[in-house]
């Protein structure tokens, strides 16, 4: 009937497009012709660092050929001996955590009531760096053709607030 295929078509626009296949092997070939994003504050010498190398390596041995990206607001020098060289990089300033967060500051320790004019100014600048981030990584997962990100630490830690409304509010607009 009409009813039940415009339920049907709906609940379709609702679910996100990555998850559209029922099947592994549905997932994998819908994987296989994008990419996977990882996302992260910085990549250097730490346990994040070696663990996304170590989840980028299963995928590929799932998917051959599947393209990752690792995505930061900053790769330091010692990270390359931990990062694989098929591995593509992208650096976006703005996604950079805690203290090389812009707002990190005046997010945690500036003292402030509800309704102040630091309260309500530190309002427009958090959606302002959130814009900013969802316009730098939005095109860049448009121009990659990036269907599924995997954030690490970015809604776990409060190291870039903006960042993790800026991952939500992209998952959501492109339905990843």
């Amino acid at each position: 009937s009409r009813s039940t295929s415009r339920k049907t078509k709906q609940a379709a626009l609702r679910q996100p497009s990555v998850l559209q296949s029922s099947t592994f092997n549905g997932f994998k070939k819908k994987l296989g012709n994008s990419g996977i994003g990882f996302i992260t504050f910085h990549y250097s010498v730490d346990g994040v660092t070696v663990e996304i190398q170590k989840y980028a390596k299963a995928l590929q041995g799932l998917i051959p050929g599947l393209p990752i990206h690792f995505i930061a607001g900053d790769f330091l020098p010692e990270a390359e001996r931990f990062i694989d060289t098929s591995i593509t990089r992208h650096t976006i300033k703005e996604i950079s955590g805690f203290d090389n967060w812009k707002l990190y500051e005046p997010f945690f320790t500036t003292k402030m009531e509800r309704g102040s004019d630091e309260y309500n100014k530190l309002i427009k600048l958090f959606w302002k760096d959130t814009c900013g981030i969802v316009e730098k990584l939005g095109s860049y997962i448009e121009e990659k053709n990036i269907k599924l990100l995997y954030l690490v630490n970015v809604c776990s830690n409060p190291g870039n607030v903006s960042l993790s409304l800026a991952a939500a509010l992209l998952s959501e607009y492109l339905r990843i």
